[in-house]
């Protein structure tokens, strides 16, 4: 697998090789380990395992900061001995909101609805019935008619 880093000014750096395992298949980018870094989630075909390749660069480009959205999910993380998902979001006023979590198949795996009492950042656990298996998943929030997605990966 080869990654070309951005230059900055609309092109490419030279590639950087790294090994990866036989038959690398879908690929997920995602900060792992919160540095604030993409790292990488390899699935490989015909087999259930992920390769997890996480950013070790330093970076020379000055990184630009986003505006904070009203709705958002700010953070997704499986805990395994609670059987749940730690989720934390900000939201944007105080109408009902539902968070769900969806599978690469899009189904949903767990489900929460609430009327929030403010519109402000606000902590959940979600609950699932079974142990999810290890890949990538989505916390799916939304609240009046507007929706934030962020990605979550689950390792067992």
């Amino acid at each position: 697998m080869s990654v070309w880093a951005g230059t900055g000014s609309g092109g490419f750096g030279p590639p950087v090789s790294f090994g990866t395992r036989s038959y690398p298949g879908p690929l997920c980018v995602v900060d792992l380990n919160h540095d604030g870094m993409p790292d990488l989630v390899i699935g490989r075909m015909y087999h259930n395992i992920v390769d997890v390749l996480l950013n070790q660069t330093t970076p020379t480009l000055g990184v630009v900061s986003q505006p904070d959205a009203a709705l958002a999910v700010r953070s997704c993380q499986w805990v395994a001995t609670a059987s749940a998902f730690n989720v934390r979001v900000s939201l944007a006023n105080t109408m009902g909101a539902s968070l769900q979590i969806v599978d690469v198949s899009g189904r949903i795996v767990a489900e929460e609805r609430w009327s929030p009492a403010g519109a402000d950042e606000q902590g959940l656990t979600i609950a699932v019935a079974s142990h999810p298996a290890s890949g990538v998943y989505w916390a799916r929030l939304s609240q009046g008619g507007r929706a934030a997605v962020r990605r979550v990966v689950v390792i067992e």
